[in-house]
């Protein structure tokens, strides 16, 4: 079953209300190689030009794990 297959290789589900917080949590959440999947309506389109804001403003490189 594709789906059960599918939640048994997530590692985390991380539910947010809004997409305010968005960008620096999927900096601080995600690592290299993972997928990230927003879903939304509105807004939801501007998370990844914020992504890319936030992370150019970053003192610190991030470190992958």
């Amino acid at each position: 079953d594709l789906p059960r297959h599918a939640l048994g290789l997530a590692r985390k589900l991380i539910f947010l209300v809004g997409s305010a917080d968005m960008p620096r949590t999927i900096l601080q959440i995600a690592h290299d190689g993972d997928i990230v999947l927003t879903m939304g309506a509105g807004s939801i389109g501007q998370v990844p030009g914020k992504l890319a804001e936030v992370r150019m403003n970053m003192s610190e490189p991030l470190q992958f794990n």
